[in-house]
């Protein structure tokens, strides 16, 4: 009977021991689960800063591609502008050239008929002294 004693306790004790070793096993391994779910967490935040950043590059990017198109489109009207001023300028001068040419042709004709003019009267006073006499 006594030995049943002996046997049945150092079963008792040996079941603690499997107990407390169980009880300690499962604390470890429920600060491993604590200390994993803290790191998803981080690694989560992580993600979600990195999804934020990636999100507002992209916004930036489509943001920035947007105003150098309008830009560009800004420059191509200047450029047209400025060649249609330049276009605009050269018609100018050539008209302006046209009109000293013609201005130039009507001061000859001026002077070529004021000395016409000139001349008329002198022979018309010439003549009328000639019929005087």
């Amino acid at each position: 009977q006594e030995q049943t004693i002996s046997k049945t306790e150092a079963q008792r004790i040996s079941a603690e021991k499997v107990s407390a070793d169980a009880k300690q096993t499962l604390s470890r391994q429920q600060l491993q689960m604590q200390e994993l779910r803290r790191r998803l967490e981080e690694a989560e935040l992580e993600t979600s800063k990195y999804k934020d950043l990636t999100s507002r590059y992209q916004t930036d990017r489509l943001d920035m591609k947007k105003r150098m198109k309008e830009k560009v489109e800004t420059i191509r009207r200047q450029d047209d502008s400025m060649a249609q001023r330049e276009k605009n300028t050269a018609e100018m001068k050539q008209r302006i050239r046209k009109l000293e040419d013609n201005l130039e042709w009507m001061r000859k004709e001026k002077e070529s008929m004021s000395q016409e003019l000139s001349d008329a009267r002198k022979q018309a006073e010439d003549d009328r002294k000639k019929l005087e006499n």
